[in-house]
C-alpha cells in the first residue's frame, strides 16, 4: 500500500489512545485505507469523529474507503457509533465503507448494538477486490 499524508496528525498527538494512518489500497487511487491501532472510547470518539468526518467534507477523491481495525484492541459503543456515523455521511457521498480485520472484543460490541446487518464486514483486507 501507498502511504499518503492525512489529516490524522492532529489526533495522533493529541495521546488519547488511538492513532490512524491512511494509504492507498493497492493502485486503486480511488480506494483509502485507514488503519487503526489502540482503543476506541470515549475519551477520543469526538476527536476520530472530527478527523474522519473532514475527509468526506469536500470533494472526496475516494469512492471506496477501508477501515483496516487490526490495532483496534478495543471500542465502545460511543466509538462504533462514530463509526456508523461516517458510514451515513460517506454513503450520502457514494462511498463505500467496508470494515476488515476485526477482533473479537470490537465484533462482539457491533454485533450487540445491531450494526452488523447494515456494516460491509470483511475478514481480512484480502477479501476486497
Amino acid at each position: 500500500m501507498e502511504e499518503i499524508s492525512s489529516d490524522f496528525t492532529r489526533l495522533n498527538n493529541l495521546n488519547t489512545g488511538i492513532t490512524l494512518g491512511a494509504a492507498l489500497w493497492k493502485d486503486k487511487k480511488d480506494s483509502l485505507v485507514i488503519t487503526f491501532n489502540g482503543s476506541l472510547n470515549t475519551d477520543n470518539f469526538i476527536g476520530l469523529s472530527d478527523c474522519l468526518l473532514g475527509i468526506v467534507k469536500s470533494d472526496c477523491p475516494y469512492s471506496r474507503i477501508i477501515f483496516d481495525l487490526k490495532g483496534l484492541s478495543y471500542a465502545s459503543s460511543a466509538g462504533i457509533g462514530t463509526l456508523v456515523t461516517f458510514m451515513q455521511k460517506a454513503k450520502s457521498k457514494n462511498i463505500d465503507l467496508i470494515l476488515c480485520n476485526l477482533n473479537e472484543k470490537v465484533s462482539t460490541v457491533i454485533e450487540t448494538l445491531g450494526f452488523a446487518s447494515f456494516l460491509t464486514i470483511v475478514p481480512d483486507l484480502n477479501g476486497i477486490e
